[in-house]
């Protein structure tokens, strides 16, 4: 079964609610089910969706559920019956409910029988561990975490109560430019959605590709498909030696010695940092906007500082990225104290952005909504930077300027940084979402790129002098396209630094790790040590 992550993405084919005739899915230029062989495999306001012939179809209106039935049993909506036995396990929980296991098969737990999960990594989607010798790798606000059959696993605390401490991995994987080998270098083709508790599509069943290209159904359980980034992909051999601005980027990268994981928490507020909420009138929109200046402590007004601009992901604004738990406010501060990074202006601006007359634009995985972060490039070119820099006293020219962000924010800095890199001499993306590449038939994500190939600078001299990307390896959201950002820059000789969060979800722990690598680079801060 499919979780709710994944029920979020999909739903991005289906973002109108009209419906035609007794099959509404001819509207969408789907066929209709035969509903005698098909079952849905997912549910949304248009429909009853299932899967034939390797495409999605539509279950006619006659055959679903009615009200009484599902207000009995509200599994029935996505084709699975109820669970009859009252000591069934909860197995898994997505945002439609409790699901739980009988004959082999899905089952809905009625809200008035709900009870107690195998145990608490259930909840997440990851088994239990079986051996209680399982090595404790990780703990977080979840639980403890062990690692089994290659598999992260949950440690149930009554069947391990001699652990008292908390053990954190010091794996670690760090990938630069094009002299090392990625991290995820196999030999056998590289099944990423293992991680996330799914198995990898094999290439002789029916595959069904959602809108992000990443899950395919087949044999009644979603998979993962494995050649989006193959297992055996290592970074080219054969590429042009690098030079003039290439070359002095990757010996620049070269002098970083990558911390992961960190030995310090982060989540507190470094002493004389000073938030100040500003409002900029923006020529795109034709508009007052917010955004959050953070000055570093002891703030001389006579003096200029180099500028970082950092970018919220989806379903975000300008407040979420300073808060405590995300490091911005200690992180800078603190490592500039110890004479590891430069003092630094950070600026927070509200992503996305649009047209005037487009107003309370719903957060969906949809062209319109995302299409505010497309649009970005031009409110920070035309209106933030200008702002910024005539209100404080900062310095300017690419190597005084850096750009990065989380999640969409990521996807969106790596966008600019690559498209000016006249501005920005410093990318950074930490867990950047999908979307900066073409997905294959896809009408929500177009890319920002138009291919592969273009992501890259035309001009040698002008390549970023660091180009950062950091993902959690458990990260269900954006995986695996963090991972295929490596690749394709490594393919594109384009110098970067790649890390791999051991442990990480798409959160605060993955952006820390990305935050505090990328800071202590800034501003050519690596030539003074």
């Amino acid at each position: 079964m499919k979780n709710s992550t994944l029920f979020s993405i999909i739903s991005t084919l289906f973002v109108s609610s009209k419906v035609l005739g007794g099959c509404f899915s001819e509207a969408y230029d789907y066929p209709c089910c035969d509903p005698s062989n098909t079952y849905a495999v997912y549910v949304d306001s248009a429909g009853k969706w299932g899967i034939e012939n390797n495409e999605w179809c539509g279950i006619p209106e006659e055959n679903l559920p009615t009200q009484d039935e599902l207000n009995k049993c509200w599994s029935l909506r996505y084709n699975y019956p109820c669970c009859q036995n009252p000591t069934t396990k909860v197995r898994s929980v997505d945002s439609h409910g409790y699901w739980g296991i009988e004959n082999n098969e899905w089952c809905g737990v009625p809200k008035d029988i709900e009870n107690s999960y195998d145990c608490w990594s259930m909840i997440l989607g990851y088994s239990c561990c079986k051996n209680e010798k399982a090595p404790v790798l990780y703990t977080d606000k979840f639980g403890t975490w062990g690692y089994e059959n290659e598999k992260w696993c949950g440690i149930e605390k009554a069947s391990f109560s001699t652990t008292t401490t908390t053990t954190t991995t010091t794996t670690t994987t760090t990938t630069t430019s094009t002299s090392t080998s990625t991290a995820i270098e196999s030999d056998k083709p590289y099944c990423w959605s293992e991680e996330l508790g799914y198995p990898c599509c094999t290439g002789n069943t029916n595959i069904s590709y959602d809108d992000t290209g990443r899950w395919g159904y087949t044999h009644g359980e979603w998979c993962g498909i494995a050649d989006i980034l193959p297992g055996n992909w290592s970074v080219p051999t054969d590429l042009p030696p690098l030079e003039g601005g290439a070359l002095k980027a990757q010996q620049y990268m070269d002098q970083l010695t990558v911390e992961n994981p960190l030995d310090k928490d982060y989540a507190f507020t470094y002493p004389g940092i000073k938030k100040i909420k500003e409002t900029y009138f923006s020529n795109f929109s034709e508009s007052e906007r917010p955004l959050n200046v953070i000055l570093p402590p002891n703030y001389d007004e006579n003096k200029k500082y180099p500028v970082l601009y950092l970018l919220h992901g989806v379903d975000a604004d300008e407040n979420n990225l300073i808060k405590e738990r995300m490091g911005t406010l200690s992180i800078p501060a603190d490592l500039a104290n110890e004479q590891k990074a430069k003092e630094m202006i950070m600026v927070f601006p509200r992503v996305n952005v649009y047209k005037k007359g487009v107003e309370n634009v719903t957060v969906a995985f949809s062209t319109e909504y995302l299409s505010g972060f497309d649009n970005f490039i031009e409110d920070l070119v035309g209106s933030i930077m200008p702002f910024i820099e005539q209100k404080y006293n900062v310095l300017t020219g690419r190597e005084n300027t850096a750009i990065a962000g989380f999640s969409m924010g990521g996807r969106t800095a790596l966008y600019i940084g690559y498209t000016r890199p006249d501005l920005f001499g410093y990318v950074g993306a930490f867990s950047p979402a999908f979307g900066l590449t073409p997905i294959k038939d896809s009408p929500v994500y177009p890319g920002l790129f138009p291919s592969e190939k273009d992501v890259k600078v035309s001009d040698a001299d002008l390549t970023p002098l660091v180009t950062l990307i950091n993902w959690g390896n458990i990260d269900d959201i954006v995986n695996p396209y963090p991972a295929i950002y490596h690749r394709i820059l490594s393919d594109n000789n384009q110098p970067h630094i790649f890390i791999e969060v051991k442990g990480a979800h798409h959160n605060e722990k993955a952006f820390t790790v990305g935050l505090y690598n990328f800071v202590r680079t800034l501003f050519g801060q690596l030539d003074e040590e």
